[in-house]
């Protein structure tokens, strides 16, 4: 529980995808939309930086996760 609300947000993506990929996600899901918000505000706020510091399988990820949360992410 803490590494979904934890201070790297990758780590918390990671989690977010654990845990739906277990199909618990339901019980998470005020977790898991503070995660996407915080993750959306990283994105949305430097997206060429964000980008350039994270490996592409974590820029995926993020990207995947988000649009599947109902945020809009520009490719």
């Amino acid at each position: 529980m803490k590494k979904l609300i934890s201070e790297d947000p990758m780590e918390s993506l990671c989690m977010v995808d654990f845990i739906q990929r277990l199909g618990i996600d339901h019980h998470f899901e005020e977790h898991i939309e503070a995660a996407l918000e915080k993750q959306h505000l990283i994105v949305s706020r430097d997206p060429i930086h964000f980008v350039q510091t994270y490996q592409l399988d974590k820029v995926a990820l993020s990207f995947r996760l988000l649009r599947q949360g109902g945020y809009c992410v520009n490719a």
